[in-house]
């Protein structure tokens, strides 16, 4: 608790400027684990695409012959995911080193099970929650976003979901 508190104070006292960038590229860990870039198309409106490893979990039922069968596809995945999604700024601190912002957007993407089961497609509407710190003397964001949302996934011409898809997750990225 004492470092994340230094951390921020030592953020608060950087000259700060938060989402006045058009494109940053970074890592990202958390449920997805990889490589993501960050594009400000206009002021509230953004493209996102990850590439990395997570965990995908996504209870179902499809139907096949006589009757329903419940399937699970529950493993860790490499997936490919980009994300358009509508972001509005909801508050940025009077010292000005910190932007949260709000929004909702669409996502489709690949996943390969590391398993080896091949690949899937996915869709899905999420919701869009996150704060992000930005320096003017270093041309790094560091952020956290939560991306609840609704899933589904495509396996073999087979519809698994829908589900609860979420995403929690820190970036740091580099702005340019």
């Amino acid at each position: 608790m004492k470092k994340l508190f230094l951390l921020l104070s030592l953020m608060a006292t950087i000259s700060i400027s938060a989402q006045t960038y058009k494109h940053s590229f970074g890592i990202l860990v958390g449920s997805y684990n990889g490589f993501s870039y960050k594009t400000l198309v206009s002021e509230n409106f953004a493209i996102q695409a990850d590439l990395g490893v997570g965990f995908l979990s996504a209870p179902g039922s499809y139907f096949i012959g006589p009757g329903f069968i419940q399937a699970s596809e529950d493993s860790w995945n490499f997936y490919a995911n980009p994300n358009l999604s509508y972001q509005k700024t909801i508050y940025t601190a009077d010292w000005g080193n910190m932007n949260a912002f709000m929004g909702g957007g669409v996502s489709l993407g690949i996943h390969q099970s590391l398993r080896g089961s091949g690949f899937a497609g996915k869709t899905g509407a999420n919701i869009l929650m996150g704060v992000e710190f930005g320096s003017n003397n270093i041309p790094l964001n560091f952020g956290f976003d939560f991306r609840p949302g609704y899933g589904m996934t495509f396996f073999h011409g087979i519809v698994i979901g829908p589900f609860f898809d979420w995403a929690l997750a820190a970036s740091i990225r580099y702005r340019f």
